[in-house]
């Protein structure tokens, strides 16, 4: 189990340490260090902080949304998908941002 986390940690480390690009529905078969990495719908990947999960055949990013001019989760947490680690399509916010702060607050701890 504990390398089975190892893995997951080291796997999530590498994707957000690495930007990359690939314009929309063109399938990426590799890495481009130094480029922005896009979703399906050709927007930057927006998972600040976020963790990567493999659940039956598919890998899910989990992170946090951050403003374009703001270090704040204006949005909340979004997910992206993928089954090879390359292409990510957007899935949607997972967990919304609101006036609550004990819920604004747990979004740092995911």
């Amino acid at each position: 189990m504990k390398m089975k986390y190892k893995l997951q940690v080291f796997l999530c480390c590498v994707v957000i340490n690495m930007a990359m690009y690939a314009q929309a529905q063109q399938k990426l078969q590799h890495f481009k260090p130094g480029e922005l990495w896009m979703d399906d719908k050709g927007n930057h990947i927006n998972a600040h902080g976020g963790g990567i999960l493999f659940y039956n055949g598919m890998y899910y990013w989990f992170g946090e949304h951050k403003g374009e001019r703001s270090n704040n989760a204006y949005v909340g947490v979004t997910v992206y998908a993928s089954k090879d680690l390359y292409n990510w399509k957007n899935e949607g916010v997972a967990f919304n941002v609101n006036d609550d702060k004990e819920v604004s607050r747990s979004a740092e701890r995911l």
